[in-house]
């Protein structure tokens, strides 16, 4: 009976903790609560349901609903989203940095944990500064590594030197799993060739030394993801040959960090793109396939 009654009560209170986390705010008298929804509004006539509002110092988190005029919540089919922001007050005025977003299905029970994983003693609702500073580390390199998959880095404008000040600017390596080909891109490849069978069959040897390529650890991500850009309009053999030659220069090679190596990395992505207009002669194509 005492067991029976100690682990309802932990249920209870375990409950109670989570509804708590999820219903913060600031009082609507102060100054700060206007500021830091006017930042997140990406329309100035949007209407925002707080869900959770946190600050921290000079630090913000927020989960919220946004509405219409007529108060129809915003959704993606029939689920309504869910909004996640930090923030940070420079010289009076909060800076958003949107970190993402989920779904519900009824705007009473909203959960606003942060879905891209927990951030605080196995939690994934900000409880500190600290918490929230994680939150936009962890997003930034998300958008850092986002970008140089496509062949992009970031650049450390005056933004960025002046987020590197409260410590929000963390390096991080540039290499991500590397992605093999699924069936059905493998199929669309060899459908390609029409039946052709000496095509099918330069086909199915690149599709192998890919294969081969992709757990080659030797080989970079960096490389990896940009000579796959468009995959060269399902040309397996421009892929290899773009993987294979890329993979000897210094200037790719792996274990180089985002923002230390930017030089490198940046000579690069070059290269890459000058070999990709040197196989694809064609205009149209080469702008389709090069114009990552």
């Amino acid at each position: 009976m005492r067991s029976g009654l100690l682990q309802s009560l932990a249920i209870f209170f375990t409950l109670a903790v989570c509804l708590t986390l999820s219903a913060r705010d600031l009082p609507k008298s102060d100054p700060d609560r206007k500021a830091i929804l006017d930042a997140i509004r990406s329309e100035p006539d949007e209407k925002i349901v707080v869900k959770d509002l946190f600050r921290a110092g000079d630090f913000a988190w927020t989960c919220t609903l946004k509405t219409t005029d007529t108060g129809e919540y915003y959704r993606t089919d029939e689920s309504i989203e869910v909004y996640f922001s930090v923030l940070l007050k420079q010289n009076g005025k909060w800076l958003n940095q949107s970190v993402g977003g989920s779904f519900t299905e009824s705007a009473a029970k909203v959960d606003c944990s942060w879905p891209q994983g927990k951030i605080a003693s196995g939690n994934a609702i900000p409880q500190s500064q600290e918490n929230i500073q994680s939150i936009w580390k962890k997003t930034l390199q998300a958008e850092w590594l986002d970008g140089l998959h496509w062949g992009k880095l970031p650049k450390m404008t005056a933004e960025m030197q002046s987020l590197a000040k409260y410590g929000l600017i963390e390096d991080i390596s540039a290499e991500t799993p590397k992605e093999g080909l699924d069936h059905t891109q493998i199929s669309i490849m060899l459908d390609r060739c029409k039946k052709n069978s000496s095509c099918i069959t330069q086909t199915k040897q690149a599709i192998q030394q890919l294969a081969i390529l992709q757990k080659d650890k030797s080989v970079s991500s960096v490389i990896w993801n940009n000579c796959n850009y468009g995959l060269r309009l399902f040309n397996p053999i421009l892929i290899a040959q773009c993987v294979s030659k890329q993979s000897t220069r210094p200037e790719c090679k792996p274990g180089q960090m985002v923002l230390k190596h930017q030089t490198t990395l940046s000579q690069c992505i070059d290269g890459i793109h000058k070999q990709c207009k040197e196989d694809v002669r064609d205009a149209q194509t080469s702008k389709l396939a090069c114009s990552w």
